[in-house]
This record gives structure tokens, C-alpha cells and sequence, in this order.
């Protein structure tokens, strides 16, 4: 029986914590942890791979030569080529999500049996159709139900703003597309309903555009400013209510590994449009993705109108991500990546 050294962290509640604490679950599970000190363990698992890079990871790399080292791809690597090489020099095996991160690592050379299929999981016992109504829902998350009644709420609730500067958006996540689509749409009709940490551009110009919204959190930092990375950042269990709450999800990301949304929001049941980005293309049903401002608003006024439309959506995400995200699908991809990964 192999035995891994788990290397990352999970004390942030960030995406890439619950990450290293589900491989941390399939290792206890399948047997892997070690009870002896770490580095004698047959097998190094990064759960972040850009740590690589760190000299103690380069240096242990040269005294442990024989060990197996796996990465976890968790980007979308066309920007860090450079970043990619010198990670290159530790790692011998790489964990993809998606298919472009595949496509990648072949650019790259990377032998195939030195690259492993393996999708972000999210917890299905958490992220599921909890069968509530709206207003329940809103009791549960402390929402005057007012505040929402009527409309057609529109999710957002993954970070927009640079941590260097909070007025600038993170290119990657693209919100200004996000503000074009619904600055497209009849402003009656819908309410976008924003979560997470870091959502200063975001708000800043729907307040610039009159765009209706919910802030779901402590908004003071963001009026002032400030960074609220810690404050603002929610646990599984309220995420899991706000997509429950919402009629739409919408990912309008330039680049990505994931993101988990595509997970997140099929396995709750509910509808959701997303650039062709990250897994995207490899789990969502065609009608769910959208190249243009366009598209996304031609489409969020048909699921607003067209039953059997948003019928169509729910049911083919549902069943097409479900099928891969599930904790038995994982926990084998996991144990097939420990086992074949040898030196």
C-alpha cells in the first residue's frame, strides 16, 4: 500500500482548501496516510501545483529523486507557461480537469501515462435540490423576502476584484461581461444576487449602471474600500442555500480551471450559462454555453419565458454532471492516480 504526503492547506475555506481536504478524505479512506514522518512516505500529492516552485518542494525533489511527485492542475495554464516549467522540474505526474489543461500538457511533452483525468469534486450531500421554497430560503439566509419577491434572481458569487487593487477586476473572471448582459435586459425583471469576497467592481458598476442587485454579506468594507476576504467569505452550507434561492447562474469567466459552479449549480438543479471556459465545455450541456453578450441574453430571456427551455437545461446538466461528480467516482479516480502513478 502506497503512502502520500498530502501537501497544501485547509484553514482558508477557499476553493483550493475544501480541495486538499476531500484528497485528504480519499487517502484516510483508501489507506494511504502515512503514520510515519512524512518524508518517508512513497508518494508527494501537491494539491496545489503552482507550490512547486518553492525552493523546500525543489530541494526535496533533488534528495528524495525516486519518490513519485503529483501535481493538481487548479488553472488554466496558457499564462503560466513559465511558472509551468520551473513546476515541471519537481512534478512528474499532472492531475487535469479539464480538456484544454489536457491539450496543454500535451503542448508540453508530457507523456501520457504522466497525466490523469480527474474533475473538481464537490460535496453532492451539500450541493443538492433541498426542496425549499423561496420564502423559507430567505428566512434560512436572513433575506427580507421583499427583497427578492417577484423577481428573477441571477447568481454571481465568485470573486471579480484584483486583492492588489480592489477598484480593478480580475481579468480572468471577466464581470464587465457580466454588467454588458445584464445592462441588455429588461432591469424590472431580474435581480442579480452576489456572494463571496472581493466583489468591489462588481458592485461598483452595477451602482454606476443601476443595476439592481443583493449583496449577500457584510457590505461595509466594500463602501470603504477595504478588503473582506475573510468577512465575506461564506461557508459550503450557505452557498449551497443561495443556489438554491437563485433561477440562474452565470459564469462569465475568460479563464479558468474550473469553476466549480459548473458543478455547483447542475448537482442543485439549477439553471446555469457559462462561457466556454475551464470544464465547462467538458460537463455542460451545448445550450448552456454562451461565445457572446449576445447569446447570454438571448438565452436568459428564452429560460425566463420557455419552460420546457429551462426543463432542458436542468435535466441535462443534472444528469450529465452528476455522473462524474459523485464521491465514489471520485475517490476511484483518486486511488487509480496513487496506484499508476510510480517512478
Amino acid at each position: 500500500m502506497k503512502s502520500v504526503w498530502l501537501i497544501g492547506r485547509d484553514y482558508i475555506n477557499w476553493s483550493i482548501d475544501q480541495d486538499h481536504l476531500n484528497f485528504k478524505k480519499v487517502l484516510k479512506e483508501e489507506g494511504h496516510s502515512s503514520p510515519f514522518p512524512q518524508f518517508f512516505a512513497n508518494t508527494f500529492l501537491i494539491v496545489w501545483w503552482s507550490q512547486a516552485i518553492s525552493m523546500r518542494y525543489r530541494i526535496l525533489k533533488k534528495i528524495f529523486p525516486n519518490k513519485s511527485w503529483i501535481g493538481i492542475l487548479t488553472d488554466d495554464l496558457e499564462h503560466q507557461k513559465e511558472q509551468f516549467l520551473k513546476c515541471k522540474e519537481v512534478i512528474d505526474f499532472w492531475v487535469y480537469a479539464n480538456t484544454k489543461q489536457k491539450k496543454f500538457l500535451q503542448n508540453q511533452n508530457i507523456l501520457e501515462d504522466h497525466m490523469f483525468y480527474c474533475p473538481y469534486y464537490v460535496d453532492e450531500e451539500t450541493f443538492r435540490d433541498l426542496g425549499k421554497t423561496k420564502e423559507e430560503l430567505c428566512r434560512l439566509l436572513n433575506i427580507p423576502y421583499e427583497r427578492i419577491g417577484g423577481k428573477f434572481l441571477i447568481g454571481s458569487f465568485q470573486r471579480d476584484s484584483l486583492g492588489i487593487d480592489l477598484t480593478k477586476q480580475k481579468w480572468q473572471k471577466n464581470p464587465e461581461l457580466l454588467i454588458n448582459v445584464l445592462k441588455g435586459i429588461n432591469k424590472e425583471k431580474y435581480l442579480l444576487v452576489l456572494a463571496g469576497p472581493r466583489r468591489h467592481y462588481i458592485i461598483n458598476k452595477c451602482v454606476q449602471n443601476k443595476i439592481p442587485y443583493l449583496f449577500i454579506g457584510d457590505d461595509s468594507l466594500i463602501k470603504g474600500g477595504k478588503d473582506d476576504i475573510k468577512e465575506n467569505t461564506l461557508g459550503l452550507n450557505k452557498i449551497a442555500l443561495l443556489y438554491n434561492l437563485i433561477d440562474l447562474y452565470v459564469v462569465t469567466s475568460k479563464s479558468e480551471g474550473g469553476p466549480k459552479a459548473v458543478i455547483e449549480a447542475p448537482i442543485s438543479k439549477k439553471p446555469i450559462f457559462s462561457t466556454p471556459v475551464g470544464m465547462a465545455p467538458d460537463l455542460l450541456i451545448e445550450e448552456s454555453l454562451c461565445s457572446s453578450r449576445t447569446e447570454f441574453i438571448n438565452k436568459i430571456e428564452k429560460l425566463i419565458k420557455d419552460t420546457n427551455f429551462r426543463k432542458k437545461i436542468i435535466d441535462g446538466n443534472y444528469w450529465k454532471v452528476s455522473k462524474i461528480n459523485n464521491w465514489k467516482s471520485f475517490k476511484k479516480r483518486v486511488e487509480e492516480i496513487i496506484c499508476k502513478a510510480k517512478k
